[in-house]
């Protein structure tokens, strides 16, 4: 009996471990199948000397190889459809027309949002053109738009405008960050001649703060007056427009603001304001939550103070308050929701904040079907392993995320399949003038390859019916902008 009960322990160890060997082929082919459907390519399966799984094996193999690639070629294409329609082929700075697009929404907008304007003039590059000698001239040109693209981050739209002018947008800039910008792009403009030996030749910048126009021409004519005036002045080489018309928010200092910022959260003195995305048929999907401040009936939304934030502490006590007033806003009205929170980049590489947000989504797993986080574009283009701790995280803890100003800059987007958002949201240059052939192309490839990663996407920016229509010939199906506020407003 004793030897019976040996050999049968025996034989059933021998049987688990044969099972095992046998079976761990099996375990990895479901793996990597489920790993596929989720467009997660990895490594190739290793091979065995089963013939049977062996074949099995291969095609899997074979089959992600080719998934990949083909996600590989659709990213590849949507890059060059975007070069050939907003790319300066010599700079390979975004356009002219590009900047226009990410301009017009400013001079339409009935929010009185403001921006930063800076167009640079380059006097040696325009010599160059001038002598006919186009080689050394382009050769300028590209290796200062390397120089200068470095100086701004990846809200800011910066362009070839004309053949010697460099032109730059700043969503919600103030002047002494404009100031500063100015300054440094003079002085390695200067820097640069001087390495070359270059002399007798100036660089000038004029400068502008956008609010409450409506005319492209007007702006463009401003522009061109500052930059007039900054030539003609002695000494300093910018010049503001209409200094004197700027209002008091848009010249407080970074200092200023942060203070004010810091007092608000303690005087709980920041709100939120909820925008609904909706889709084709006008349903609510979910609400954005857009922070703002009131002191003494003033409202000072985010965009007057967020970019004085940055690289602080005071970014991310922000998102920390906003977050919890969020988590109030569900308690409170849970009817309203989901609601997505856009967090700012300086958050996401804060220790604080991370640790911060561990504790919030561990102590709060009723909010998984509620709360969705957005994070900027340039998170994932220029910061892409930091970024993927945070997804890693909310993915960990079930929770959903988006991507914001989807296709602002010119990377590749290769780097979706890796992270997996549940959607993005178009930057408005995409969602504009889709007559165009080139620009409509652009968008269908983009959602395209969005479709066949199963991840949803957002137009913002949507003015109207006929908009809507367009976007839903290209298999969009989610909306933002000035119509669903129209319908928060019917709807309240």
């Amino acid at each position: 009996l004793t030897a019976f009960i040996i050999n049968s322990l025996l034989a059933a160890i021998s049987m688990n471990i044969i099972l095992r060997v046998m079976f761990k082929p099996l375990k990895n082919i479901q793996k990597h199948a489920n790993e596929i459907s989720l467009n997660k390519f990895g490594d190739p399966i290793p091979q065995v000397n089963t013939r049977e799984l062996s074949d099995v094996i291969q095609a899997i193999n074979y089959m992600s190889k080719h998934i990949e690639s083909h996600y590989l070629q659709s990213a590849d294409e949507v890059k060059r459809l975007r070069m050939r329609a907003y790319q300066d082929p010599v700079s390979e700075l975004s356009n002219r027309e590009y900047f226009i697009t990410q301009l017009e929404p400013w001079l339409t907008s009935n929010t009185h949002e403001h921006c930063g304007l800076w167009l640079m003039k380059v006097d040696i590059i325009e010599d160059a053109y001038e002598n006919k000698e186009f080689d050394k001239a382009d050769s300028i040109v590209k290796e200062l738009a390397q120089k200068l693209s470095s100086l701004v981050d990846g809200r800011n739209t910066f362009s070839r405008f004309s053949r010697s002018e460099f032109i730059l947008l700043a969503p919600h800039c103030h002047y002494e960050y404009l100031d500063q910008l100015s300054e440094t792009a003079l002085n390695l403009v200067n820097e640069w001649q001087s390495h070359e030996l270059i002399e007798d030749s100036s660089t000038y910048i004029g400068m502008m703060i956008l609010h409450n126009q409506t005319d492209m021409r007007t702006v463009f004519t401003q522009l061109d007056s500052a930059l007039t005036q900054a030539r003609q002045q002695s000494g300093l080489k910018t010049f503001l427009f209409n200094e004197n018309a700027i209002l008091p928010e848009f010249t407080k200092g970074k200092i200023e603001w942060q203070n004010f910022v810091k007092q608000s959260i303690e005087n709980k003195q920041v709100k939120i304001r909820l925008q609904p995305a909706i889709n084709k048929e006008q349903q609510i999907l979910h609400y954005e939550a857009f922070a703002y401040i009131e002191v003494d009936n003033i409202i000072y939304t985010a965009n007057h103070f967020i970019t004085t934030l940055e690289d602080t502490d005071v970014a991310y006590q922000f998102d920390n308050h906003v977050l919890t007033l969020v988590n109030n806003q569900l308690a409170s009205n849970p009817n309203k929701s989901p609601i997505a929170v856009n967090i700012s980049k300086d958050s996401l590489h804060n220790s604080q904040f991370v640790i911060f947000l561990t504790q919030m989504l561990k102590a709060n797993p009723q909010l998984i079907e509620v709360l969705i986080f957005e994070l900027h574009e340039v998170c994932f283009t220029k910061h892409l392993e930091e970024t993927k701790v945070i997804t890693q995280l909310l993915l960990q803890h079930s929770f959903k995320f988006g991507i914001d100003n989807f296709g602002h800059s010119f990377s590749s987007i290769d780097y979706l399949h890796q992270v997996q958002p549940t959607y993005v949201k178009l930057d408005f240059a995409y969602t504009n003038q889709l007559d165009d052939p080139a620009k409509y192309d652009v968008l269908a490839s983009m959602t395209r390859i969005a479709s066949n990663l199963g991840i949803g996407m957002i137009a913002t920016h949507v003015e109207n019916l006929k908009q809507i229509e367009q976007l839903v010939e290209l298999d969009i199906q989610c909306f933002q902008g000035f119509i669903t506020d129209k319908l928060e407003l019917n709807g309240s």
